[in-house]
């Protein structure tokens, strides 16, 4: 299925990211990882009174360019609005009108598409009443907003769908898919029940749709999600592996044939997410590691949500870093993953718990372009230079010449390091870049794969 595009357009600082965060959702701003301007295309899938799209925030529309970087993503910008089916061309209530703001409403009136002139910073009732609509310049559909308290950002939404020329219905669309995985009696089907009690209705099944047994699906804050239980599984499995869609080595296999949770597989393949769920009277077992090496070889995002919160006696300030440390030492290999503590009893923190899980939903389609990538490597070789691993022990390491470096995919992020020595890339560096694009472009919860090649 193929979604809308809606283009976010204006000059620098006028709020375009505080809008995008809004109307995604997000609870963590995504920011410019350069100061001064935002550069990234950032694209995420918004849902609104049943109907999808596909959001962009394309940045500030400057007409000095002072370096390649920033021609090479005007470039990019004029490129998507080209190809956007609809565009929000958001301008700063507050502000009087420049030679800049001209120049795009010339532009966007030479395009001829269907725009909607979106006015930030609408934050008090007095500052609707007194905005001047020549602000417009002649554009006959705008909405007043505020992107930082959300006021009006519904009408604006309404607008965007009203305006949009093919409607994706939510009924159509693809409703995730999560799997709770946990070893037996750490609370899954209580997660289930609790999740029914937390503001959220359990739609009845569709007809002309086959779904497992342990599937159910969910309604929250007006999404659907499917959650799969997987407290069905015996201690002895004779699912075959024909299923399985992952790489998984024979040794791992085993070890899960000995857990007892080989069905666990074919919901592992078919999940969009993991929820790991875990104990907090109990002390991480080797089953629970299984489980994760699991989630990491099936290349899956994943939450680690920690039950029985309750059972915590005087919770200080420190517990919960202190407890992520743990968690996070017993599981290397997911060090990425989110840690939400909960108690289905007491139904603690289960709404922290979904709106991190889509978070992560969001996180795994988001993509960079490769002019910001290629900018964030630069500054990482300047500091982190790279040295190819030596052939034997203590022969001289030679430097490591990089020729380009890109985003190749989503769902998991795959990003593609070109090398004239792939192999000799230390592994410990990747390591190191990996947390350098975490710290910069989140990718919470998501594994991200970095694959040195000719």
């Amino acid at each position: 299925m193929t979604l809308s595009i809606v283009a976010l357009i204006g000059r620098i600082n006028v709020g375009k990211s505080t809008l995008f965060n809004r109307l995604s959702e997000k609870h963590k701003a995504i920011v410019s990882p350069y100061p001064g301007t935002t550069r990234d295309l950032i694209t995420m899938e918004i849902g609104w009174n049943q109907t999808y799209f596909q959001l962009v925030d394309c940045g500030g529309l400057e007409e000095k360019i002072t370096d390649d970087v920033g021609a090479n993503i005007q470039k990019q910008t004029r490129q998507l609005i080209e190809r956007a089916n609809v565009i929000v061309w958001v301008i700063d209530g507050k502000s009087t009108m420049l030679r800049e703001d001209q120049s795009i409403a010339t532009y966007l009136r030479r395009l001829g598409k269907p725009t909607i002139v979106g006015v930030n910073k609408i934050d008090k009732p007095r500052d609707r009443k007194n905005f001047d609509t020549t602000l417009t310049f002649g554009f006959q559909t705008y909405v007043l907003f505020s992107a930082q308290n959300g006021t009006g950002t519904g009408d604006l939404l309404d607008s965007i769908a009203a305006m949009l020329p093919h409607k994706h219905n939510l009924l159509n669309a693809h409703i995730p898919r999560i799997t709770i995985l946990g070893k037996p009696n750490v609370g899954k089907s209580s997660l289930l029940n609790a999740l029914k009690g937390q503001e959220v209705r359990v739609v009845s099944h569709k007809p002309h749709t086959t779904r497992d047994s342990g599937d159910i699906e969910i309604h929250w804050h007006k999404k659907n999600f499917i959650f799969t239980d997987t407290a069905g599984v015996r201690r002895k499995s004779h699912v075959g592996l024909g299923f399985v869609g992952t790489k998984v080595t024979q040794k791992l296999l085993e070890e899960i044939e000995h857990a007892g949770i080989m069905q666990s597989l074919r919901h592992v393949s078919d999940a969009d997410m993991i929820i790991l769920l875990l104990d907090i009277s109990q002390p991480v077992s080797r089953q629970d590691k299984i489980l994760g090496a699991l989630i990491a070889t099936a290349r899956k995002p994943v939450i680690l949500a920690i039950n029985k919160w309750d059972l915590i006696p005087e919770k200080q300030p420190s517990t919960l870093n202190q407890l992520a440390q743990q968690y996070h030492a017993q599981f290397p290999h997911l060090d990425f993953a989110p840690l939400v503590f909960i108690s289905t009893i007491q139904r603690q923190h289960l709404n922290t718990l979904m709106k991190t899980l889509e978070i992560v939903l969001i996180e795994k389609n988001k993509t960079v372009s490769k002019d910001i990538l290629r900018t964030l490597l630069e500054k990482f070789i300047r500091k982190y230079p790279p040295k190819r691993s030596a052939p034997a022990p203590g022969a001289l390491k030679k430097s490591l010449r990089i020729t380009d470096f890109f985003q190749s995919g989503t769902d998991p992020i795959t990003l593609e390091l070109n090398t004239p020595h792939p192999k000799a890339v230390p592994r410990p560096w990747l390591h190191l870049l990996e947390k350098e694009l975490r710290k910069e472009f989140g990718w919470i919860g998501c594994p991200i794969f970095i694959t040195p090649k000719k």
